[in-house]
């Protein structure tokens, strides 16, 4: 006689997570440990697309994380010896001027970083317009500087974010004059919004969007935790912000830079003494994240260059350096 195939024999005592159909479910500490370990396997793949993205903008300047030396011997955060930073031409933000960008490192103004520009403190009877209006062409030519730089994003758009009431005061920006100081205004995408709160959020999103060359906003103030985050949102994505702030505010805190510009009788022109030439500033350069005591005696009288597209010391200061320098080699 044919034997009936043999049946899997179930014991009393066996437990009811052995028995077919009746799988114990999951813990929710389980449940939890394997959502944060999904979670973070998408962050390392973001994080990698983020870094070979940037690799291929960068067009070879790669950016390099510390190696640290865990080696018998060595303490760990110990400082050591950094490598010489390698500079390349076009790749570096800078004034273009050697006496004011030598404060400021070989590497320049940071591109991953808020610079803070301030009119200059007026006396009582002057005209603030002017010295608003001046700060404000000075960070136009920041932008220029900065679209002047041969890397893939310098040619991206510009966005110019303020709020309606002081485009309102200190009226609105002027294409032909945009284009005479060197800035074509097709790079520009200006927004105004109704509050500085929506100003804040227009620049943290520029700043965040990864299609633009640089973010100019104009603000009364920035405060402390929205300060913050902008400096963040700079680092993490790359994009300079330039903020002009109202000179008797609190400075910004986070920024990589502050300038002082007040306004300076513009140059003589060449073949008529009363038409105006080249633009000139007083510049004072209060603070420098990267070089702390360079502010110290950070003062200069620059002149704007709208063909060369650069500045340059007013030709008084740059006689009077000049003759200093001569004297002093002399005397030795």
């Amino acid at each position: 006689m044919a034997q009936d195939p043999a049946k899997p024999c179930l014991s009393l005592d066996a437990s009811p997570d052995t028995l077919p159909g009746t799988e114990r479910p999951r813990e929710p500490q389980e449940v939890a440990a394997r959502l944060r370990r999904r979670k973070l396997e998408s962050l390392r793949q973001r994080i990698r697309r983020i870094e070979r993205s940037v690799g291929t903008e960068l067009e070879g300047s790669a950016f390099r994380p510390p190696v640290y030396d865990d080696s018998p011997g060595k303490t760990p955060g110990a400082e050591e010896q950094a490598p010489a930073k390698i500079v390349v031409p076009g790749l570096t933000w800078h004034l273009g001027i050697a006496e004011v960008d030598g404060l400021l490192g070989p590497e320049g103004l940071e591109i991953g970083g808020v610079h803070e520009i301030k009119p200059a403190l007026q006396e009582q009877g002057t005209d603030w317009a002017a010295t608003w209006a001046t700060a404000f062409i000075f960070s136009l030519t920041l932008a220029i500087r900065r679209c002047a730089m041969t890397d893939g994003r310098a040619r991206r758009p510009i966005l110019c974010c303020r709020p309606a009431a002081m485009a309102n005061e200190f009226g609105s920006l002027y294409g032909p004059g945009l284009r005479a100081l060197g800035l074509d205004p097709k790079r520009l995408i200006i927004v105004e919004t109704k509050t500085a709160t929506d100003t804040l959020w227009a620049i943290e999103e520029g700043l965040k969007s990864r299609g633009l060359a640089l973010v100019l906003g104009a603000l009364q103030e920035v405060e402390l935790t929205p300060a913050r985050r902008l400096a963040l949102a700079a680092s993490a994505y790359r994009v300079p912000c330039v903020l002009l702030t109202h000179p008797r505010t609190e400075t910004m805190a986070a920024i990589a830079t502050r300038w002082r510009v007040g306004p300076l009788p513009s140059a003589p022109h060449p073949f008529d003494p009363h038409a105006p030439s080249a633009l000139r500033f007083t510049v004072d350069l209060e603070r420098c994240r990267a070089r702390p005591l360079s502010a110290e005696t950070a003062s200069f009288s620059l002149e704007w260059c709208d063909e060369a597209l650069c500045f340059r010391l007013a030709p008084g200061v740059a006689d009077r350096a000049d003759a200093a320098r001569e004297s002093g080699s002399g005397a030795g």
